[in-house]
């Protein structure tokens, strides 16, 4: 061993500590060593002395860098060891103190949740309580369709004695206006009732007349089997003459009669149309009146002036018709 290369490893290796061998150190040890690297043989007994002791020295330092790294790791496992036992022990101290602090903590922490989670419930529960009022108001006004004039009544009785005050709360107006709706509601329903039952009213009224006027006809016809009956009797005991002549008389009475009846069930039904229907009823007995009580004429003049007067009936008639559609 050169007195060179047991300086290097006395004074660099072994001295100085590892932190030391830096980027810096190894550029200079490449500078010293340069003409050597290149070399691609030993050509001269030197040129392999100098290789020889330069590879010796960067041994040396090798040695001494990984003899410091197994120290410095020893040191540091150690270290590690001594730190993790004394974390350890502490952590062991720290949790006689923690687990209890903790499990408080978490006693706690379920209270206040449970706490909470009542004050959700009971909000939740107040607004159902608000909503179930809001839906018992809205039951007065609904199903209304086949109410009696009593039971709209007795709803509208119910919904008025409905007090909407601050025990509402913050549904208070939504109350007010649903009750109002209601109210509404229940007037129109008692408006439609109304007329319902005075149609129904009307329907009956027209049927008992309709009976009545039957049962008269049948007292009519009663009567006149009754007069031919006598008729019949009164021929066939030589009254015949008598007979035909009052026979004819109450045939003449009973025809009047029925026409008389005829006359006042058509004013009668006309008077149930609506003007519209009246009109164009007048327009078409207007034309049949015409075509009834039309002439039968010779002259070819005449037969003219018929047909044109009918012709212009017949615009009149068209006339009401156009006008009465727009009613």
């Amino acid at each position: 061993m050169s007195a060179t290369a047991e300086n290097v490893k006395t004074a660099t290796v072994t001295a100085e500590p590892l932190a030391l061998f830096t980027k810096a150190k190894m550029v200079e040890l490449k500078d010293k060593y340069k003409e050597l690297l290149v070399l691609d043989i030993v050509s001269t007994p030197e040129e392999y002395k100098r290789v020889k002791e330069a590879a010796k020295v960067m041994q040396q330092f090798r040695k001494g860098i990984e003899d410091e790294r197994v120290i410095q790791n020893e040191a540091a496992l150690q270290h590690q060891r001594n730190c993790n036992a004394e974390a350890r022990m502490v952590q062991e101290w720290i949790a006689e103190v923690e687990a209890p602090l903790v499990e408080l903590k978490k006693a706690e922490d379920q209270r206040l949740k449970d706490i909470k989670e009542a004050e959700i419930q009971a909000e939740m529960d107040r607004k159902q309580a608000l909503q179930d009022r809001l839906a018992d108001i809205k039951a007065w006004g609904e199903e209304l369709t086949f109410l009696s004039q009593a039971d709209i009544t007795k709803r509208m009785e119910g919904v008025h004695e409905i007090i909407v005050d601050e025990s509402f709360e913050e549904m208070q107006r939504e109350a007010a206006n649903i009750k109002e709706t209601v109210v509404l509601n229940l007037e129109s329903a008692m408006i439609v009732r109304k007329e319902q039952d005075k149609k129904l009213a009307e329907q009956k009224a027209e049927a008992e007349r309709l009976a009545k006027q039957q049962a008269e006809q049948a007292d009519a016809q009663k009567v006149l089997d009754a007069e031919r009956a006598e008729f019949e009797k009164e021929r066939a005991e030589g009254k015949v003459a008598m007979a035909e002549a009052e026979a004819a008389k109450n045939a003449i009475m009973l025809a009047e009669f029925a026409r008389l009846q005829l006359l006042a069930e058509e004013k009668h039904q006309a008077a149930l149309l609506p003007d519209k229907e009246k009109l164009e009823s007048f327009a078409a007995n207007l034309l049949s009146l015409f075509d009834d009580l039309r002439p039968e004429c010779d002259d070819t003049i005449a037969r003219e002036l018929v047909g044109e007067a009918r012709n212009k009936l017949v615009n009149i008639c068209n006339f009401i018709n156009k006008k009465s559609a727009e009613l």
